[in-house]
């Protein structure tokens, strides 16, 4: 995927290191938005522990 993604800016005359920036904002915020979205997924236990039927 690196490799490509060389190719492809130097095929289209854009530097990386100018990209890089957005680049490392977008996978910061990708993370967030990952980590937000799990914890507000994660199943939660009602009622108190330890009082079960059985």
């Amino acid at each position: 995927m690196t490799t490509a993604l060389a190719l492809l800016l130097g095929y289209f005359g854009q530097n990386a290191t100018d990209q890089l920036p957005a680049r490392l904002s977008a996978i910061a915020a990708g993370a967030v938005l990952s980590v937000a979205s799990a914890w507000w997924l994660l199943p939660v236990r009602r009622g108190r522990p330890g009082l079960t039927r059985s």
